[in-house]
């Protein structure tokens, strides 16, 4: 059944125009925004000149709804923050460790934010002495930091989900807060062990094992046609290339100028290969790794791989693309403690990471970014 729609707005078949604004208004890409703005100078001549997020007015003015500004109501009203350390912004800074992502919920009762991080394990308690985000697939955990502002700065609270846990997301479901990830935080379990590296939160080169440091030819410089190149990585999992297709012996004077376009070669002439890796190590051996779909990149100083980038290998690699399962702990507050709830499996393995998410609060009508306002045009 259509909701009645408010006061001074017009529906058409269920939907309000404020609501039509803002489906319009996902669709919109840059480009979009920028011709829209330009298509209302000098005068407006229709809503479509403001942006679907304002009025054209008497005169040819756009009147913007609340939170849109601009000759053509096509900019964000927003307050400017203060990212230094004196002002209110600043998110979570930690000057020797390195995180990833964050989900924000706030607290009605006591107003303060909390979010959750996917933290480099630290060396010490207070989170110093961190790996680089290089070492996420063995040194991750999950983290929790509090501020009293949405904008921070946030403090460090506690370890929420210890190794190995990754990409947190939160939510308050009923009573309970639900966090996702992945990872099982039984690191302590897993062979080879997952820990600490002491690092000062950068990724130097020689932080991982497998690392090759110095100066190195660019394996991608001879990339031929419809392959595309990842430096710095090979297939497998945990940093090993593996398991292969095959390894066959390549017709090359152990030069990248020359290996690539012969691995490319033995890759089309072998039935299922829709990629291969190389290093300094087998261009000596005149080898290269063949793999099939379904084998997905890890990062591995030592080599580089191509993926097969015609249509026919990006619809394999597509279609044997594995799923992810992500773990689901539970808490009955912000200050945990989060316990195993199960499991969840999305396929294909893709948007896992953090995303944004707006915790419902109390809407200010007499903020400045919540008011109506007529911006004059620019006369000629």
């Amino acid at each position: 059944m259509p909701v009645p729609a408010p006061a001074g707005r017009v529906q058409c078949g269920g939907v309000t125009k404020q609501q039509m604004r803002s489906f319009v208004l996902l669709t919109l890409t840059a480009s979009t925004v920028a011709a829209t703005i330009v298509s209302c100078a000098p005068a407006c001549s229709s809503n479509l000149d403001c942006a679907l997020n304002g009025i054209c007015g008497g005169g040819g003015v756009c009147e913007c709804d609340a939170g849109w500004a601009g000759p053509c109501c096509g900019q964000l009203a927003l307050q400017p923050v203060d990212f230094s350390a004196a002002g209110s912004g600043g998110g979570y800074k930690h000057a020797t460790t390195s995180t990833w992502g964050g989900n924000l919920v706030r607290n009605e009762t006591t107003g303060e934010y909390h979010m959750w991080i996917a933290e480099m394990a630290p060396a010490d308690v207070d989170g110093s002495g961190s790996c680089g985000l290089t070492t996420w697939f063995k040194n991750s955990q999950i983290t929790h930091v509090v501020s009293p502002s949405m904008l921070g700065p946030f403090s460090r609270a506690e370890v929420a989900v210890p190794l190995w846990s990754h990409n947190p997301i939160v939510r308050q479901v009923a009573d309970r807060l639900v966090l996702w990830h992945i990872g099982s935080g039984s690191a302590a379990n897993q062979t080879p062990p997952f820990g600490f590296c002491g690092r000062n939160g950068t990724s130097p080169c020689g932080e991982q094992s497998f690392d090759k440091c110095g100066p190195a030819a660019d394996p991608c410089a001879s990339s031929p046609p419809g392959w595309k190149c990842t430096p710095g990585a090979c297939m497998g999992t945990g940093g090993d290339c593996g398991p292969t297709l095959a390894e066959p012996t390549l017709p090359c004077n152990q030069t990248w100028t020359d290996c690539v376009p012969a691995a490319a070669a033995a890759c089309r002439a072998t039935p299922g290969c829709v990629a291969y890796s190389l290093s300094d190590d087998w261009l000596g051996l005149n080898h290269a790794k063949l793999f099939a779909a379904g084998v997905t990149t890890t990062p591995n100083a030592q080599w580089a791989t191509w993926t097969d980038a015609t249509p026919q290998g990006v619809a394999a690699a597509a279609a044997a693309a594995p799923g992810c399962t992500l773990s689901i702990h539970t808490a009955p507050s912000t200050a945990g403690p989060w316990t195993p709830f199960g499991n969840a499996t999305i396929t294909p393995c893709a948007g896992n990471n953090p995303g944004p998410w707006v915790h419902p609060v109390s809407f200010d009508a007499n903020h400045p970014a919540h008011k109506k306002t007529t911006t004059p045009q620019n006369k000629p």
